[in-house]
């Protein structure tokens, strides 16, 4: 899946809570979808890296 499809997946996702009125409609659903992004790539990446290295020293 293309980073292009996950960003609208996101935006999508907060579109729906706006409409459902979870999610405040003043925010910029495509902002926040960025911000979500960004946040998942920080800390999915760091996390693999640990499991990659714990997997290096058991070897």
């Amino acid at each position: 899946m293309a980073v292009t499809q996950v960003m609208a997946f996101y935006a999508d996702q907060i579109r729906a809570a706006q409409a459902a009125g979870q999610v405040s409609a003043e925010l910029d659903a495509a902002k926040v979808a960025t911000i979500l992004f960004a946040f998942a790539q920080g800390t999915v990446n760091p996390a693999l890296a640990m499991v990659s290295n714990r997997c290096r020293r058991s070897i």
